[in-house]
């Protein structure tokens, strides 16, 4: 017999006792283990630094060190010499105690100076330069520069214009003088780009940051009326039409409604008819997929509705990737100290390099074994930790979402209640985000494994025939290969993730049980999940255009009426200005999409268990389960002319239903309880 309530193509799997209250009220810990893990990779962190610091020098790392591996600042008897001016292509320099910031030597003041003098006053030299040379030997041997006019940046003396100190260098020692201007180009345009930005700051930030997120609220204030369904459903009319009508353009070229001007060979003709008729048959299926789908994407609308109400009703909940962004920073830090210390561990090498058919010395820093063995696990505990701070958000924000759902006075809602939904989950469901980002940091770690594999196989430009690594283009293939695998199997890891923390916010289960719930959930529904995810896609890639385009129009205008006269490029600024934006607009449509995600399975785990909406149920999703319920009865009826000979069985099935029906409605409150933005609209069940 079939159901009498709820979707008739979902039966009823979930059980529950009677007196259960959504989302689960009484949690426990879950998944120990796995935060355990990940403290205990924090102090694995930490012992390295511990049995680093006896061996490290980190005065290596923060200050230069010139030609002869002293270190400047700080070395005996360079302690008045804290900077460093390069004193060959190379990288190698001499200590000094000022970067000299007068105008560089020509190539005649160079010519016209013999014996050089000592401190020379147009060459910045190594210590062990033998300053008896010519200029032209000491530049030739790689032992000194032309003195060149510099900026200081950290603590070494840059050349303000490298290219005009090559071309000089090259035109010095007779080699061909280089024939592009690349480097000096990029430099200019690096200069006045920085230039632009100081100028802009106000305007930058001001509409970057402030501006974006006013426009991302309006965005979401906008979707909380039918403006989800306008563009849904132009979008998925116009979709077929776009289709044909492109079909239509490819058979015209392919001149078969006459004669056509593109076409000059036979194969062209081919490739445009064959190109027409897929477009055709794809525009077909397109109307057929939207027959089919056309009320589950009703519930997608009514459902990215309902998370762009419940974000209007806890406006906090946007604040939680901000908070994530700060914690990660901070852990970054600390991050970065472990890893300058463990690289301080390393000592001073000496090398050659061929420069101009020369062999020149030089000195390097070679990383010490320690250094080079420990950077993996520290990598591996970096991704693990940025994932986890992820999926504790992720676990934050559903526990919020489903806390709204099953909330009967939904304007009762603290607005800053993110902040105790935040507590929750760190008191009871930090090891189930640590087990979700443990599968997603493992698939990051190995493509960074690959990733450090095929540059090695890059690097290996002049392999013999017989080595192992003669078929590089092969080898290019086979990572491209594993790149996309991985890249796949990370999206889908990180979808169960997601689906995976909204049964933990729901049930408080552990993360195995809301992987195996989650998926038959969704699975029973799949065609739902279907019509969600296309409806939330088109969404939040319109939220995007929308805040990324008014943002960017209304900087241009604003710094061309402000700075106009100030600017190299406006557009250059725009572009920083569109870059914040999108940065904004991603941060609301991450949060928006976990609601969309979470209040789908309140939704469908409501209508498994009771089959009614109950007085909690947010209207729009309320007014679907009414439509659902009126299909349902719609089949019974047919059901129950169609098989007389059940008809008593079928009275009793109902009378009992109704009983069960009335016993629950008789234990909810009189009338449903509007959220501040309902009761502010006034609105009820719609169409789309």
């Amino acid at each position: 017999m079939p159901k009498k309530s709820g979707a008739p193509s979902s039966p009823r799997r979930h059980k529950a006792p009677a007196d259960l209250t959504l989302p689960i009220q009484r949690r426990h810990t879950t998944d120990v283990i796995f935060m355990l893990l990940l403290v205990l990779s924090w102090i694995g962190m930490t012992v390295i630094l511990a049995i680093s610091i006896p061996k490290s020098n980190v005065d290596t790392i923060l200050h230069p060190v010139d030609s002869l591996g002293n270190v400047c600042g700080i070395t005996t008897g360079f302690e008045d010499l804290p900077y460093m001016a390069y004193a060959d292509t190379a990288g190698n320099g001499v200590c000094v105690n000022e970067c000299w910031t007068g105008a560089s030597v020509t190539e005649a003041e160079l010519r016209n100076t013999s014996p050089v003098p000592s401190p020379s006053s147009v060459l910045i030299c190594k210590s062990d330069a033998n300053l008896s040379l010519s200029i032209a030997a000491l530049i030739t041997t790689s032992s000194c520069l032309p003195l060149y006019n510099s900026f200081l940046a950290l603590n070494r003396c840059l050349p303000t214009s490298p290219y005009d100190l090559l071309q000089l260098t090259s035109s010095i020692i007779g080699q061909p003088t280089p024939t592009s201007n690349t480097i000096s180009s990029a430099y200019s345009v690096a200069e006045k780009f920085v230039s632009d930005i100081y100028v802009s700051v106000p305007i930058i930030l001001g509409v970057g940051l402030g501006g974006s997120v006013v426009l991302s609220y309006l965005w979401i204030f906008g979707l909380r009326t039918g403006l989800v369904g306008v563009l849904t459903w132009v979008t998925l009319i116009g979709l077929p039409i776009l289709l044909a009508v492109t079909g239509y353009s490819c058979y015209y070229l392919s001149g078969r409604t006459g004669d056509s001007e593109y076409i000059v060979e036979e194969w062209q003709q081919t490739a445009f008819l064959v190109t027409a008729i897929v477009l055709w048959v794809a525009a077909g299926l397109a109307v057929l997929l939207i027959i089919g789908i056309r009320k589950r994407v009703k519930l997608a609308v009514k459902t990215t509705r309902t998370a762009a109400r419940a974000l209007i009703d806890i406006p906090s909940m946007i604040l939680l990737p901000f908070i994530q962004l700060i914690a990660f920073v901070i852990f970054l830090v600390v991050w970065g100290i472990y890893v300058g210390v463990v690289a301080s561990t390393g000592e001073m090498t000496d090398d050659t390099i061929v420069l101009y058919n020369l062999t020149v010395d030089y000195t390097y820093y070679e990383y010490s074994d320690l250094a080079k063995q420990s950077f993996w696990f520290l990598l591996f505990c970096l991704l693990w930790t940025a994932q986890w701070m992820v999926c504790m958000g992720q676990i934050t924000l559903s526990v919020a979402f489903s806390t709204w759902y099953f909330s009967v006075d939904k304007s009762k809602l603290p607005c800053s209640g993110i902040f105790s939904y935040l507590g929750t989950s760190l008191r009871y469901h930090t090891g189930t985000a640590a087990f979700g980002s443990l599968l997603v940091a493992i698939v990051q770690f190995v493509r960074a494994v690959l990733t450090y594999i095929q540059n090695r196989i890059e690097s290996l430009a002049n392999s013999p025939a017989d080595s192992l690594f003669p078929y590089k283009s092969t080898a290019r293939v086979l990572s491209g290969c594993c790149f996309c695998c991985l890249w796949c199997l990370e999206k889908a890891i990180k979808f169960i993730n997601k689906n995976a923390f909204s049964q933990t916010a729901i049930f408080g289960s552990s993360f195995c049980k809301g992987c195996i719930d989650a998926f038959q959930l969704l699975s029973r529904n799949i065609v739902r999940v279907f019509a969600l995810s296309f409806v939330s896609e088109l969404i939040f890639v319109l939220t995007k255009v929308w805040v990324v385009s008014l943002a960017s129009f209304g900087a241009y205008y604003a710094l061309d009426s402000l700075y106009g006269d100030e600017l190299y490029s406006i557009y250059g600024m725009c572009i920083c200005v569109a870059a914040l934006a999108w940065f904004v607009a991603d941060l609301f449509t991450d949060v928006l999409e976990v609601g969309v995600a979470c209040i789908l399975q309140c939704f469908l785990c409501d209508e498994e268990l009771y089959g009614v909406a109950g007085d909690h149920c947010p209207r729009d999703l309320m007014c679907f389960f009414k439509e659902v319920e009126a299909d349902s009865h719609e089949e019974i009826r047919n059901s129950h002319y169609a098989s007389r000979n059940d008809t008593d069985n079928e009275d009793e099935d109902d009378h009992k239903q109704k009983e069960r029906r009335s016993s629950r409605g008789s234990q909810r409150p009189p009338a449903p309880v509007l959220s501040a933005s309902e009761e502010s609209e006034g609105y009820g069940c719609s169409v789309m």
